[in-house]
């Protein structure tokens, strides 16, 4: 009998998905929020609204056929390693406090972290694990996304839309009679950019095949040029505080899903490279864990905060491939092997 050939990690990182194109996005968009945390960058906050397009768009996909246990398979999606996390960095709390801005053990503050609950207080008003922010609006749309399903599965997508539409809206009504943490989460108007993945979706797909024939070439030629200066046009703005603004749907929002609707139309019947699916493959885990790379790598082997030729070569040669590195091994270990076990013990 032939024995069945294993297949590498590596290889399953570079797995080509449905749509490639969106792991290209997601890998652009996550690497994008590793320049915005390299101090001497800030550049690439844009990306969590990426993120926020991509994420809208494949519910959609996700759930075309049906919707079953759906909050189960998210749940698996996310929880591990974000748990995982959170748990190093409390771990990191008590042993290196020094190495933190906020140093807030709160009980309030673990227990909402763990559970996707808004949190604001007078010292930091985002989970312990600082990119657990946009997983708690995440998990929020998760969950009007099931309700609108239950709904009606043919309109989920417009009745998600109304739900995040009014939630926002009210919240700009009441103002500061409502709870920080309801506003700066539920009611924050980059909500509204999962509803702009959601339309997109219906516009790719209505009366379209994935075997649609492709641009003429200088069509889709120009189609890769206007994208990429969207993005040159996003990577050049520094982050400026309006989290909470409609500004940054309308300055970044809107931008990345035009950037979105490029670039998938551009490689709608074209192979994506292999590096960028691989990437893209590992974009959860690049997200959740390149702080705990490059925070320490700026504090203890060489500044990166501050501009300088050496700190530029050592984020490219060092930060970046090793944020990859440490990215793969979770992506296998956790979003692969134990997500895996998880389904065949819950039979999800």
């Amino acid at each position: 009998m032939l024995e069945q050939k294993k297949t590498s990690p590596l290889s399953l990182a570079c797995k080509r998905q449905g749509y490639d194109s969106i792991q290209l996005m997601r890998g652009v968009a996550a690497v994008s929020v590793i320049f915005h945390h390299i101090l001497m960058f800030t550049n690439g906050a844009f990306g969590v609204d990426l993120f926020f397009c991509i994420s809208g768009f494949i519910m959609m996909y996700i759930t075309e056929k049906n919707g079953d246990k759906f909050l189960e398979k998210r749940a698996i999606r996310i929880i591990p390693l974000y748990w995982l996390g959170t748990l190093a960095v409390i771990a990191l709390l008590l042993v290196v406090p020094q190495y933190f801005n906020s140093t807030n053990l709160s009980v309030p503050r673990i227990i909402k972290s763990f559970l996707f609950i808004p949190y604001a207080d007078d010292v930091s008003g985002y989970p312990l694990l600082i990119q657990g922010w946009t997983l708690v609006c995440e998990v929020f749309f998760y969950v009007v996304f099931f309700v609108s399903m239950k709904i009606s599965h043919k309109q989920r997508h417009m009745i998600s839309s109304g739900i995040l539409c009014a939630v926002v809206a009210v919240s700009a009504i009441l103002g500061e009679r409502i709870s920080p943490d309801i506003k700066n989460y539920y009611g924050n108007p980059m909500m509204l950019e999962f509803i702009f993945g959601m339309i997109g979706y219906k516009f790719i797909t209505y009366k379209t095949s994935l075997n649609e024939q492709s641009k003429s070439g200088k069509q889709s030629v120009i189609l890769l040029i206007v994208a990429v200066a969207l993005w040159a046009f996003l990577f050049s703005q520094k982050y400026i505080p309006f989290l909470h603004d409609i500004n940054r749907v309308i300055s970044w929002g809107i931008p990345s899903f035009l950037f979105f609707l490029l670039i998938f139309r551009y490689f709608k019947n074209r192979s994506v490279p292999l590096p960028f699916v691989f990437i893209g493959n590992i974009s959860y885990s690049l997200y959740i864990t390149h702080t705990f790379i490059v925070h320490p790598f700026s504090r203890l082997v060489y500044d990166i905060s501050v501009f300088s030729p050496v700190g530029v070569l050592l984020v490219f040669v060092v930060v970046i491939p090793l944020c990859l590195a440490v990215a793969f091994v979770s992506w296998f270990l956790i979003e692969y092997k134990f997500t895996m076990y998880l389904r065949k013990k819950f039979k999800i």
